[in-house]
């Protein structure tokens, strides 16, 4: 990219740049030390992930509240050692979920590795042991589980309630995690709390401070210059929006197989976070207003800004709510349907911009796990999951919905 300040001088973009740069090496480092995230870890069987996924979605709402982190092996990046990935962020956290089911007593891995390290961390660093059952299984064989206060209560397991009340049971647990948390009694070794601390963390603060603002005095350029720039950008502006290529991708609904969906992540360069980690889609999104509507120039389409309904819905559930905004006319428009999985898949951003998920910051972040069009071979649904940042298959009949609709001007 060529600059419009051809000396040596620092222009403008390079001030803020190095501003930006040392506060975050600064402060980011101190708010760190006062305020350290807590870190859920989620132990669980691939066998279950179903469950897994469907407690991660209303412990997400809380994580982002309370600024908590849940983590299971489902971020692992691409070429990391997974069982040495698995250790280290059990080191690094507060809570241990225990997701406990036939699956999970027979799993080799965490009865010889990951279980033994959760014990070793618990009665060394106090980690907090949450056991789950989540479906008839012989825990009370297990001497170090059958002694522990276990979810749900009285005898019952996640799979012994019907869909309305696996959904209120799910959110009381969540609800009780939190509270335990918020406790607070987990010890943390390099917390500041006492007055000269916080007294020397302020003095350094102000002291950065004082020195980007002499920075930026001493490097301003003049006024002439900052004109002339701000000409340029503008130009610069109306020049990509014309060199935007447009993108036309699939809108009607059809079966695709796995092999289907990393063809169509190469073809497009979309992020996945397991398939294409260095995949980056380029978007133009302009929001309106005054209808909540999102327009994304490179494709075409027209989204809608926040979702369909603030809870999860079932696929058909899904049709239903979609063919009732229809009938009243959604931002003037009768054509709204559900996404298919590229177009979907298009709106998957490489890192973390919208409270802590894979989605540009002119969407609504509380739609994470949203329903695709496109059907598996082998039955279910495609959806994307932002939180994950992730598109995969699933059986679980729960999902949010997006609306979209293509854009005649397109």
């Amino acid at each position: 990219m060529s600059s419009y300040n051809n000396n040596k001088q620092p222009n403008l973009i390079d001030i803020c740049a190095i501003k930006e740069s040392s506060l975050k090496s600064k402060s980011t480092y101190y708010a760190f030390q006062t305020n350290p995230n807590k870190k859920i870890f989620i132990s669980y069987s691939h066998k279950d992930e179903e469950c897994k996924e469907l407690l991660s979605i209303h412990l997400s709402t809380s994580a982002k509240q309370n600024n908590f982190e849940i983590w299971d092996d489902q971020r692992i990046e691409t070429g990391n050692e997974w069982n040495q990935e698995i250790l280290k962020e059990l080191e690094k956290s507060h809570m241990a979920i225990l997701l406990i089911s036939v699956h999970f007593l027979n799993s080799e891995f965490i009865q010889k590795i990951e279980l033994p390290k959760i014990k070793e961390l618990h009665k060394k660093n106090n980690l907090i042991i949450y056991p789950i059952i989540i479906q008839p299984c012989l825990w009370q064989n297990d001497p170090w589980i059958k002694n522990k206060q276990v979810q749900p209560r009285c005898g019952f397991v996640l799979s012994s309630f019907k869909e309305d009340e696996l959904q209120k049971k799910i959110v009381d647990i969540v609800e009780d995690i939190q509270t335990i948390l918020l406790k607070d009694h987990y010890h943390v070794k390099d917390r500041i709390g006492n007055k000269d601390n916080k007294r020397l963390i302020i003095a350094i603060t102000f002291g950065i401070s004082l020195s980007v603002l002499f920075l930026i005095v001493t490097s301003m350029p003049d006024i002439a210059v900052l004109k002339n720039y701000f000409i340029q950008s503008n130009s610069l502006q109306t020049e990509i929006k014309d060199q935007i290529t447009p993108i036309l991708l699939r809108s009607s609904s059809t079966v695709l197989t796995y092999h289907d969906v990393k063809t169509m992540i190469k073809k497009y360069n979309f992020f996945d976070n397991k398939l294409n980690p260095e995949g980056n889609f380029a978007n133009y999104f302009v929001k309106n207003q005054d209808n909540g509507i999102v327009f994304d120039r490179r494709t075409g389409l027209m989204w809608q800004q926040t979702g369909l309904k603030i809870f999860l819905m079932s696929y058909d559930d899904a049709i239903k709510h979609i063919q009732e905004i229809n009938q009243i006319k959604l931002a003037g428009y009768s054509d709204w349907r559900l996404p298919t999985l590229e177009e979907l898949s298009s709106l998957l951003e490489n890192r973390k911009l919208n409270e802590g998920i894979f989605i540009d910051s002119v969407f609504d972040p509380k739609f994470i796990l949203c329903w695709t069009s496109d059907r598996w071979s082998t039955g279910g649904r495609w959806l994307v999951n932002f939180h994950y940042g992730q598109i995969y298959w699933n059986k679980l009949d729960r999902g949010y919905v997006r609306v979209v609709r293509s854009s005649s001007s397109f």
